[in-house]
């Protein structure tokens, strides 16, 4: 199977998850093209990307995740979020908030994290 086509299915899987859920989580090995996707969908779906590589980004989001997540436009895709799994928390608040007010919560968030940490 060629890198297109692996692509593909990933992304489309991505995208029934986005569908179906308000988190969809993306997990894998480093520098396996996690980022580039989300940046895809990021650019095609319209979603706020971020990333915690950023070491400012990442101090904001550890010191203050409620603040740190009011300041970003759903839908929200957090890039290697294991940098800051305080985060978490503040999400689980957010999406149980939004299924009692949306009529649909899904695809609030795409998380990417590397599977060398615990997520």
């Amino acid at each position: 199977m060629g890198d297109k086509m692996i692509k593909r299915k990933i992304k489309d899987v991505v995208l029934d998850s986005i569908n179906n859920f308000p988190i969809t989580l993306i997990i894998g090995a480093r520098q396996v093209g996690k980022s580039t996707l989300c940046y895809e969908i990021s650019n095609e779906l319209n979603y706020t990307y971020i990333s915690l590589d950023d070491i400012t980004l990442r101090n904001e989001a550890i010191n203050d995740p409620k603040f740190f997540l009011s300041k970003y436009k759903r839908p929200l895709i957090i890039d290697e979020i294991q940098y800051a799994p305080i985060l978490f928390e503040v999400i689980e608040s957010i999406v149980n908030k939004a299924r009692l007010e949306m009529n649909n919560p899904n695809g609030l968030f795409i998380l990417t994290g590397s599977q060398s940490f615990q997520l």
